[in-house]
């Protein structure tokens, strides 16, 4: 048995931070290996092999310190722009302990699996982590920041295929910028470890064999594992019930975080959304729409069906609301997955989305959803419209097309199988 070690910067209960638990529930599912996760965010749940590398106490003080700059007005020493996602403004400036990463865990590490590290994990750190184990490093790419000198998601700069420097996320016009202080540090260290780049999806594959600061690094893709005992076809009726929700309509699902969010395509969803309402007829169902997160007024009356606001849900509540709808649509214009994705159609809930992140590696249009052009919102609304008039034979095809690609590409011993394959490879 073999010991991996999981790092991963936010809460594993909400949101994203889910991906450290399916994997750690994955790779022990055949005991083929120890697992221990270290995150950074404070974790109140008693999860065995689960630890926070920072207290309670600690994180109260640091949102008391953050409130006290904004009220100051120097919360953001270096400003960047919010588009660009730069939640490690310095990566040199991380100044943690790798020793005590090391105290935490019950084992010495075989190998290290480092997720999303923002504002924890530098690569200093992985560095010298593998300079006390000996583990492989395994860098699980959930987003572009790995090979970027700061920013999560590039959207047209191709920066990061040179080596950053004038770099609009930092608001620079000069190539010495810290976008380029960034990538340097990276550099430094990548060129001294035995690391391993995997991409979690079709979009960020792309990506990580253009970069510049991976040239001489394996890389490989590997989609990310989805828990089937929480994210499981069943009965639309059933969800419905549980959720409050008219068993009569046609309703379509869309996560929503903020309205400011560029990349999530909220405006392109709400051009669709027009678009599809002229389209329907007389003979049309009726449709009503489900939003999951969270949901400003103004955003809501700007929507041309009735809206069913579900706010932020846990991972059971949004399985059910999978299984409630008859499509997610996922806007996003710039994006590395979204995850959601590969959630709903476990469920087998078929997906519209644009043609970026893991659209392709699971959408096939006609059997499992529809992907548009981006930022094509004619097409998306005309996807939605054809699931939408499926005769209820058809839909049940699809639905099980649906769960059966989820199953086949994501599934917890699907992932298993092919992470030991690509140890194999890599060793």
């Amino acid at each position: 048995m073999r010991n991996v070690l999981i790092l991963s910067s936010p809460n594993p209960t909400r949101s994203a931070g889910i991906v450290a638990l399916d994997i750690k529930k994955a790779l022990e599912s055949k005991n083929d290996f120890k697992v221990e996760v270290i995150v950074k965010d404070t974790y109140d749940s008693e999860t065995p092999g689960v630890k926070s590398f920072y207290s309670k106490l600690y994180g109260l003080n640091k949102r008391v310190q953050n409130k006290i700059k904004r009220e100051l007005g120097v919360a953001n020493s270096i400003k960047t722009d919010p588009d660009y996602y730069v939640l490690t403004p310095d990566a040199s400036k991380l100044s943690l302990k790798t020793k005590k990463i090391l105290k935490l865990g019950s084992f010495q590490p075989d190998i290290i699996v480092a997720t999303f590290i923002y504002n924890f994990i530098s690569f200093r750190h992985l560095y010298e982590l593998q300079q006390k184990t000996g583990a492989l490093v395994i860098l699980y790419m959930m987003d572009m920041a790995a090979v970027t000198g700061g920013c999560h998601f590039a959207w047209n700069c191709d920066g990061y295929l040179k080596a950053c420097g004038k770099c609009p996320a930092y608001y620079s016009d000069t190539g010495n910028d810290l976008s380029r202080v960034n990538w340097e540090f990276k550099k430094k260290y990548i060129d001294q470890m035995n690391i391993a780049l995997v991409a979690g999806s079709d979009g960020l594959d792309q990506q990580t064999h253009q970069s510049s600061l991976f040239k001489a690094v394996p890389k490989s893709k590997l989609l990310l594992p989805i828990d089937d005992d929480v994210f499981r076809k069943k009965d639309h009726g059933v969800a419905r019930k549980a959720l409050g929700l008219p068993e009569e309509k046609k309703l379509i699902l869309f996560g929503a975080v903020s309205t400011w969010e560029k990349r999530k395509g909220l405006k392109e969803l709400v051009d669709c959304l027009h678009k599809l309402k002229a389209m329907l007829t007389k003979d049309s169902p009726e449709v009503e729409l489900l939003v999951a997160g969270k949901s400003q007024e103004d955003f809501l009356n700007s929507l041309p069906f009735k809206c069913h606001a579900l706010g932020f849900m846990n991972h059971q509540g949004l399985s059910q609301a999978y299984n409630a709808a008859d499509v997610l649509v996922s806007p996003s214009i710039e994006d590395s997955g979204p995850m959601m994705i590969n959630q709903s159609l476990m469920t087998g809930t078929p997906v519209v989305s644009f043609n970026i992140g893991v659209g392709p590696d699971l959408i096939e249009n006609g059997s499992t959803g529809y992907m548009a052009d981006l930022p094509n919102t004619d097409q998306m609304a005309e996807g939605i419209f054809r699931i939408l008039h499926k005769s209820e034979a058809e839909y049940a095809q699809m639905s099980e097309a649906c769960n059966k690609m989820a199953s086949e590409k994501t599934n917890m011993n699907i992932f298993l199988k092919n992470f030991k394959e690509l140890l194999s490879a890599l060793e």
